[in-house]
């Protein structure tokens, strides 16, 4: 009998002593958690919130006006570049593209495969050393080699699409890069007025051409607007990485990347198969 309540008051106390250092330890740790959610959105960046902050920044900047002229006039170079290789791609080259590649593959190297690996390029010649004339030269050769190469496997995407009308995509770049040129003092570090004055040029440019030519047409305009989004989102960007000893070939590079991708997808979202439209017409005698 006194074993046994022996043995009950022992488990009674290490019951006791349990509980009681669950609730010790529950009290310790509940602020530590407590720290850890307040912190948790200011401390974990993920990239998309990046991304998501970055396209939203409104406060002032302090990029050279020069950078920016340098990135988007050698963007609208690269970017007449890939017009030509679409080109090529979309018409000389057409019979000979389906020996070498499907159109699904052609699609990943032109919208992943290249620009990925002309961004690494770009970025180890970077971080690795300060370039000298020779080697910037080269590396601005190289970028318009990869976005002919890019513009060849977009013009066999889109082979056989048709949209009604579309604007010359170097022609966004262009102005853009026209307008930081010539843009007043008085903007200053003002990023909305630098955004806005810029991208209304670039959108304003486009439309113009569009209704000289006769093709301004619902597409012409919408393909304009993502184009001046496009110069938009990577201007954020560069306001805000410039400064971090990144080479301005990158940026120059993604911007007609970018390009060409939108130019791709809004062929294969909007457009119509040339086929189509033919049985139509004939249809229609």
């Amino acid at each position: 009998m006194e074993v046994a309540e022996y043995y009950s008051t022992y488990a009674q106390q290490l019951e006791d002593y349990f509980e009681r250092f669950l609730r010790q330890t529950k009290e310790s740790l509940t602020p530590v958690n407590q720290q850890m959610v307040d912190d948790s959105p200011n401390d974990i960046q993920t990239p998309a919130n990046e991304i998501f902050a970055t396209v939203e920044a409104k406060g002032p900047v302090d990029t050279p006006r020069h950078m920016l002229v340098e990135i988007y006039a050698w963007a609208s170079i690269t970017t007449a570049g890939s017009m030509v290789g679409t080109c090529l791609g979309y018409t000389l080259l057409a019979p000979l593209m389906p020996y070498l590649v499907d159109v699904e593959s052609a699609a990943i190297i032109s919208y992943l495969v290249l620009p990925l690996t002309a961004q690494l390029i770009f970025q180890k010649y970077g971080y690795i050393q300060s370039l000298s004339h020779k080697s910037n030269v080269n590396l601005r050769f190289l970028s318009l080699g990869f976005c002919m190469v890019q513009g060849v496997f977009n013009g066999h995407v889109i082979h056989n699409i048709y949209v009604t009308g579309q604007p010359p995509a170097f022609l966004t770049p262009a102005i853009i890069a026209y307008s930081f040129a010539n843009m007043p003092q008085e903007v200053g570090n003002n990023r909305i007025a630098q955004l806005s004055s810029s991208l209304s040029c670039a959108l304003a440019g486009n439309i113009s051409v569009g209704a000289i030519t006769g093709y301004l047409t619902s597409s012409y305009f919408l393909l304009s607007l993502i184009y001046c989004a496009i110069a938009g989102i990577v201007m954020q960007f560069i306001f805000k990485r410039v400064h971090q000893e990144r080479p301005l070939h990158t940026f120059q590079h993604a911007l007609t990347s970018l390009m060409i991708i939108a130019k791709g997808l809004f062929f294969l979202i909007f457009g119509s198969y040339a086929c189509v439209l033919v049985s139509i017409s004939l249809n229609e005698y």
